[in-house]
C-alpha cells in the first residue's frame, strides 16, 4: 500500500469516527431533552414543590383560576372558619353555656355563606391585591355577624409567605413547612400546609394544619397592644364622652321644643341646632380625633385606631349634611345625613365588637 492510499484510508477512518461520535452526541442530547420534558411533565409537574411554585406564580400573575387549581379553596376556607369560630368562642367568656351552644349552632348554619364570602375576599386579594368585600347577605349585619370584623380577626390579611422550609411526603399526601411572618406583630411563623395529590397527578394545598395554633399564639400579642392603646387613650375618650353627653342633651332639648304648625322645626330650633353643630358638635369631634391621632398606636391596635378615625370622619360628614339641610331646607340633605349616620353607626358597632372581642355582634351603641 503506497503512502497516498494509506493517508486516504486514515482520513476515512477519522471521518467515520467523527460521524459516529457526532451521531452519538446527537442521540444523547435528544435523549436528555426528551428525558427533561418527561421529567418536567410527569415527575416535577406532579410534585408538591411544583404546586407551591405555581401558587406563588398565580398570586404574582393575579390568576385566580390557576390559584384554585393548586389550592382547595373551599376546603381550606372551611377549615379556617371552623378554627376561627372555635377561637372566638374560647375568647368570649361572657357567653353562658346555653348561649355558647346556640352560637355554635348558628355559626354552623351560616358557614356556607361566610366561607363563600371568604373565597370572594381572597379572590379579590389574588386578582387585584385588595381584600374584596363580598356584599350580598354579608353586607352589614344581615346574618347577625360583621364579616369585616370576622376577616380582621382571622389575621389572614397580615400573614405573608417568606419561603419553603421543607416538605414531608407520604404517598399521595404531604406536609409543607412554610416560613411565614405576621406583619402586624412581627412574629415569625411556621405554617404546616396539608397537601393532597389529585386524581390527575397534580398536587393541591388542602388546608393549614396549625392555623388554630397560630391564632392562639398571635391573639394574646394583639390583645396586649390593644390593652396598651386603650389605657393610653382612655383619658381622651372619657373627657370627650362627657362633652358628647352634654351636646346630646342640648340637641334633645332643642328638638323637643314645640315645632311650628307645618310640622317643621321652628326658626328658633334651627338657629339653636345650627349653632350647636357649628360651635360644639363638629369641633368636639375634630378635637377628639386630633388627640387620638397624636397617640403612638401599637401595631396590634391599628385596626381599632382606624375604626375610631373612620367613625369620626363619617359622624362629621353626617352632621355637616344635617347642618346644610337646616340651612337650605333640602330634604335630600336630610336623607344623606341619615344615610351617612347609619354608616357611622355600623362602624361604631364594629368598633364595639372589636373592643369586647365578642363572638356575637353587639347591639348598636348610643351616639351623640
Amino acid at each position: 500500500m503506497d503512502d497516498y492510499t494509506w493517508r486516504l484510508q486514515m482520513r476515512a477512518r477519522k471521518i467515520s469516527s467523527y460521524n459516529r461520535t457526532f451521531t452519538m452526541l446527537v442521540i444523547v442530547f435528544f435523549a436528555l431533552a426528551i428525558g427533561s420534558v418527561l421529567w418536567y411533565f410527569f415527575i416535577h409537574a406532579r410534585s408538591p414543590e411544583y404546586a407551591l411554585k405555581e401558587i406563588q406564580a398565580a398570586a404574582d400573575e393575579h390568576d385566580m383560576d390557576k390559584f384554585e387549581r393548586y389550592v382547595n379553596v373551599s376546603l381550606s376556607m372551611g377549615k379556617v372558619y371552623d378554627d376561627l369560630t372555635r377561637s372566638l368562642f374560647a375568647a368570649d367568656t361572657g357567653l353562658t353555656n346555653d348561649q355558647r351552644t346556640e352560637a355554635v349552632h348558628f355559626y354552623q348554619l351560616i358557614k356556607p355563606q361566610v366561607t363563600a364570602g371568604m373565597r370572594t375576599a381572597l379572590a379579590g386579594r389574588i386578582e387585584s391585591d385588595e381584600w374584596q368585600k363580598p356584599g350580598g347577605l354579608l353586607q352589614g349585619r344581615q346574618l347577625r355577624i360583621d364579616f369585616e370584623n370576622l376577616l380582621e380577626r382571622s389575621l389572614l390579611k397580615n400573614i405573608t409567605i417568606v419561603g419553603l422550609e421543607s416538605i414531608d411526603r407520604d404517598g399521595a399526601t404531604a406536609t409543607a413547612h412554610i416560613k411565614a411572618k405576621d406583619e402586624l406583630t412581627g412574629t415569625d411563623l411556621m405554617l404546616l400546609l396539608a397537601m393532597e395529590q389529585a386524581a390527575d397527578g397534580h398536587w393541591q394545598v388542602a388546608y393549614i394544619k396549625n392555623y388554630r395554633d397560630c391564632l392562639d399564639r398571635l391573639t394574646p400579642l394583639i390583645q396586649k397592644d390593644v390593652a396598651s392603646y386603650l389605657e393610653e387613650s382612655a383619658p381622651i375618650v372619657e373627657q370627650y364622652n362627657k362633652r358628647f353627653a352634654q351636646e346630646k342633651q342640648r340637641f334633645h332639648q332643642l328638638t323637643d321644643m314645640p315645632w311650628d304648625g307645618t310640622g317643621l322645626l321652628s326658626d328658633t330650633q334651627k338657629a339653636g341646632l345650627k349653632k350647636l353643630i357649628r360651635t360644639d358638635i363638629v369641633p368636639t369631634l375634630k378635637e377628639r380625633q386630633q388627640k387620638l391621632s397624636a397617640l403612638s398606636v401599637p401595631p396590634g391596635a391599628r385596626y381599632l385606631s382606624q375604626l375610631r378615625a373612620e367613625s369620626t370622619e363619617l359622624s362629621i360628614t353626617a352632621w355637616e349634611h344635617f347642618l346644610k339641610a337646616l340651612e337650605t331646607d333640602n330634604l335630600d340633605e336630610f336623607d344623606t345625613a341619615a344615610t351617612v349616620h347609619k354608616e357611622a353607626l355600623d362602624v361604631e358597632m364594629r368598633l364595639d365588637d372589636a373592643l369586647h372581642r365578642t363572638a356575637i355582634c353587639s347591639q348598636p351603641p348610643e351616639m351623640p
